[in-house]
């Protein structure tokens, strides 16, 4: 095994790490929000952890266990990252407002956003793994 399929496999690992403590604080956050929020209860505050862990510490889970040396390009994985934060960042923002009780139309704009971010990772991240060989 070469250098640099070894820092892969460390940086795939620091992600699933970053990503399972993401998880459980979003998971956590989503709970005691819920238990001060008055009876109130908002799906989208209690499910905002999946993001990161359906996006994030399953993904680079599979990667880090099945000791695979594939990790995406930079500019790619960062889109990535940055898509899933901003579709977690909409979840709870979306729960917020429910348990207020007020709507505002700025918040789909998470949603595309984040979609857009995530695609756009993906692809980069795949259109560099084709080319780089």
């Amino acid at each position: 095994m070469y250098t640099s399929d070894i820092d892969k496999l460390k940086s795939s690992k620091k992600c699933f790490m970053v990503y399972l403590a993401v998880t459980v604080f979003v998971l956590v956050f989503g709970i005691v929000y819920e238990i001060f929020s008055h009876g109130v209860i908002s799906l989208n505050m209690l499910l905002a952890f999946m993001f990161p862990l359906l996006l994030g510490t399953l993904p680079f889970g599979v990667i880090t266990f099945l000791k695979k040396n594939y990790y995406p390009s930079p500019a790619g994985s960062n889109t990535y990252h940055a898509g899933i934060a901003t579709l977690t960042v909409g979840s709870i923002m979306k729960g917020v407002l429910d348990i207020y009780g007020t709507t505002s139309s700025y918040i789909s704009v998470y949603k595309y956003l984040g979609l857009a971010l995530l695609v756009f990772g993906v692809v980069w991240s795949a259109l560099t793994a084709i080319f780089k060989k």
